[in-house]
């Protein structure tokens, strides 16, 4: 159980340490190649539109088919492919289609994990299991880090660095995936879900105050993160709008959207 451990915190590690080398530039990136603020408005969000249809889907799919490593591992290097590959383009639809690409594969990458994660820490006969918190604690230990280091990446060799990291992370993250014990056929197959079952659940005062609420955490989350994107500016110049809050009122500093707090 000690390796089975092991091989969740590498996977975890190497998963959100991919997250957030890529959360703080990928806005400036793709304001690098060209795009106004009504276009990253408009990748952003349509971008978590298709992780809505997607990260279900491809779970969904998963347990059907008894694959949920090898899904998470299909999702995790097609995730990668596509990401090294916003470097070769740079006009505007190809942009917009491989970032709708990278953003379905990224959106079932987490769940999965986790479904995987949380069957092989349960104790039961002949596995004394493990301590789920380990594993999620070093998926968020190691997105801090990233997000850390990136930054230094960045100052030498460019905002283009962020996408090999990421994508390299995540191209070996999908080799450990194949390596995590896989759920029995019994846990991973369920009973099909029902509509009158959803419907029960939205009827629940207690759920929809949790949805309201998340829904209102992650709304905020991409408005208060701060963008480096117009770090290179003359010292007091004239601040630039914000893709979200308008112009800023202390310049250099600006706010706007970005990617990230969708997989921590």
């Amino acid at each position: 159980m000690h390796t089975v451990l092991l091989r969740f915190v590498a996977l975890y590690a190497l998963m959100y340490g991919a997250f957030g080398v890529s959360s703080p530039f990928l806005l400036a990136f793709f304001e690098g190649r060209g795009l106004t603020p009504e276009q990253l408005g408009a990748l952003f969000g349509a971008g978590t539109a298709i992780r809505l249809v997607s990260g279900p889907a491809c779970g969904r799919f998963a347990d059907l088919t008894q694959a949920l490593r090898g899904v998470l591992a299909a999702c995790a290097l097609l995730a990668a492919a596509v990401a090294a590959g916003l470097l070769a383009v740079a006009d505007v639809p190809a942009l917009f289609a491989i970032s709708f690409l990278h953003a379905a594969a990224l959106a079932p990458i987490t769940t999965l994990a986790d479904a995987l994660a949380l069957r092989a820490s349960v104790p039961r006969t002949g596995n004394a299991g493990f301590e789920y918190g380990w594993v999620r604690g070093t998926g968020s230990g190691a997105f801090i880090l990233g997000t850390l280091l990136s930054g230094q990446v960045v100052g030498v060799w460019g905002l283009g660095s962020i996408l090999v990291l990421h994508a390299t992370q995540l191209a070996i993250a999908a080799g450990l995936a194949l390596l995590v014990p896989a759920p029995g056929p019994v846990e991973t197959m369920g009973a099909p879900a029902t509509t009158e079952g959803v419907v029960g659940l939205l009827r629940l005062a207690d759920f929809r105050r949790v949805m309201l609420i998340a829904t209102l955490v992650l709304a905020a989350m991409p408005c208060t993160t701060p963008s480096p994107s117009f770090a290179g500016e003359r010292p007091g110049s004239a601040p630039p709008p914000s893709v979200c809050s308008g112009r800023s009122r202390s310049p250099p500093r600006s706010w706007s959207c970005s990617s990230s707090g969708l997989h921590s």
